[in-house]
């Protein structure tokens, strides 16, 4: 390639530019369009990050609603929950109260049919009163 660079083949043009000065004028001219086209560029990206980000929140504050919604069933049921086990306990101990009258009266059941069987004399008086 050539040092110089002659922008009218006919040499009318007086300006001669070598390598450098022709590379140092193009940049000059087309560096702020370059720079102008990243700028707009970034602002592209800016925006559809702004919007990401947006979309973003919204779902965050919709898991967030969701997330206390959640919560609260939990409550709820952990709520529900310790009620039905105070009322199982209520109703162990009714259970547990009645099987004991019942082991009383078993043994009260016992203790008259030994006492039958002590009395015999007395069984014919017994079996009248059973049929009454």
């Amino acid at each position: 390639m050539a040092d110089h660079v002659n922008i009218d083949p006919t040499n009318r043009n007086v300006i001669v530019f070598n390598k450098d000065k022709c590379i140092s004028y193009c940049l000059n001219e087309v560096g702020p369009i370059v720079n102008g086209l990243i700028q707009l560029k970034d602002r592209e990206v800016n925006a559809e990050m702004i919007k990401k980000l947006n979309i973003l929140e919204e779902e965050a504050k919709k898991t967030r609603v969701q997330l206390l919604e959640k919560d609260t069933q939990i409550k709820a049921k952990d709520t529900l929950l310790f009620e039905m086990v105070e009322i199982n306990k209520q109703q162990l101990n009714t259970i547990n109260n009645l099987s004991a009258q019942v082991e009383e009266k078993n043994l009260q059941i016992i203790i008259c049919k030994q006492q039958e069987k002590d009395l015999p004399y007395l069984s014919p008086y017994i079996d009248r009163v059973d049929q009454m």
